[in-house]
C-alpha cells in the first residue's frame, strides 16, 4: 500500500481493498470465502495478481456506490470479465440466480417483476405453482379467475 500510495489517509483505497480481497479468495485455501472462488477454480489473471497498479489500470477508479464484480460468475477476476457494480446488480449476478426466457429476452426472475410492477415473490409462488409466464405476470384478478376454471380469453392453463 506503501509503495503505489493507494491510501486515503492510513486507510486503503476502495480499489486496494477491493483488490486484495479478490486476490485473498483466489489465492489463499484459509480464506473464508476460498472455497467459493480458489477452491473452485476461479483466478485472478497473473498480471493482476502480481502488480495492484496494472488492475488499477484496467479497472479505473471506483465511481461511489459500487464493488469489483465478475461478470461471468464462473469466470476468473481478469480484464473483460471485471467491473464495478452495485450490490443489486451482484445480486443477481450469482450462480444460483434463474433466468427466464420469455418473447426473445433473457431476464432474472426480479428483472422480470419489475418489468411487470409486481413482487418478485408473486412472481416466484406463481410459476412454482405451474401458471403459464404470460399468466403470471397479469394481475391477481385474472389469475383467481383462471384457477376457478374460466381461463381469462386467449390464455391457456397448464395443468
Amino acid at each position: 500500500m506503501t509503495t503505489h500510495g493507494h491510501r486515503a489517509g492510513y486507510r486503503p483505497s476502495k480499489e486496494y481493498t477491493a483488490w486484495i480481497n479478490a486476490k485473498d479468495r483466489c489465492e489463499n485455501p484459509r480464506s473464508g470465502n476460498f472455497h467459493r472462488y480458489g477452491g473452485r477454480g476461479i483466478l485472478m489473471c497473473p498480471a493482476w495478481s502480481r502488480d495492484f497498479i496494472r488492475f488499477y489500470s484496467d479497472m479505473g477508479p471506483c465511481p461511489p456506490g459500487l464493488t469489483l464484480e465478475r461478470i461471468d460468475s464462473n469466470g476468473h477476476y481478469e480484464p473483460g470479465n471485471c467491473r464495478w457494480a452495485t450490490v443489486q446488480e451482484q445480486a443477481r449476478n450469482t450462480r444460483r440466480t434463474k433466468l427466464i426466457t420469455y418473447a426473445g429476452m433473457t431476464r432474472c426472475l426480479s428483472d422480470w417483476a419489475e418489468q411487470f410492477e409486481m413482487s418478485h415473490q408473486t412472481l416466484a409462488n406463481r410459476l412454482r405453482r405451474g401458471i403459464p409466464f404470460k399468466i403470471a405476470t397479469t394481475s391477481a384478478r385474472r389469475i383467481n379467475t383462471a384457477r376457478q376454471g374460466r381461463p381469462p380469453s386467449g390464455a391457456r392453463l397448464a395443468r
